[in-house]
């Protein structure tokens, strides 16, 4: 049971409502996330916003950012995080072994150089708040400046992604299995 309720699409402001009506969207098949979300209407739409920009508008290669989320939901344990990220990982060229692989990435052979110091400046960042000069280095060999800013952000935001979800107790939708199917690995590993 999350610690603070879900919101009802009767709940919702007319505004917010009138707008999933333009969509043609159905409240009751949102993500869990978005319903604690619209408890705060006023930061409902930016963190959308910011999230959509790194999804949707990034530079930064869309399987390198879902390698941070995955390795974000393992170093946070966010079971959320993580369920909903791995369909979506498949989807950008990681496989399933590499998925189960990031548990124990730094002994794996699963990963190639650059996913490996992409790995690292996550690991780095999350534990440390910094990546060290030379892991820096490592990473703007084949990163833009652009790519090294988003990659940077991307931590941070699903860093705090993990953060909200585990400490307000976002669950996995009731209908995930039937959307996904059963996905390996999991989506609640044993870390």
């Amino acid at each position: 049971m999350p610690r603070i309720p879900y919101v009802t699409y009767d709940e919702l402001s007319p505004e917010k409502q009138a707008e999933i009506n333009k969509h043609n969207l159905n409240w009751d098949d949102s993500l869990n996330v978005f319903k604690v979300l619209a408890n705060s209407p006023v930061v409902y739409d930016a963190f959308g916003m910011l999230g959509g920009k790194l999804f949707f508008d990034a530079e930064l290669n869309p399987k390198y950012r879902e390698l941070v989320i995955l390795r974000i939901a393992i170093l946070k344990k966010s079971r959320y995080e993580w369920a909903q990220h791995v369909p979506l990982a498949f989807t950008t060229g990681i496989t399933a072994e590499q998925v189960t692989g990031l548990i124990n990435w730094e002994s794996s052979n699963l990963f190639s150089p650059e996913e490996r110091t992409i790995l690292r400046y996550t690991d780095e960042v999350i534990r440390d708040t910094r990546p060290t000069d030379q892991t820096f280095q490592d990473a703007a060999i084949f990163l833009s400046k652009q790519s090294l800013t988003e990659l940077t952000l991307a931590i941070g935001y699903w860093n705090m992604v993990a953060l909200f979800l585990n400490t307000l107790k976002v669950e996995v939708e009731d209908n995930y299995h039937e959307k996904h199917g059963k996905i390996l690995p999991d989506p609640e590993p044993e870390w």
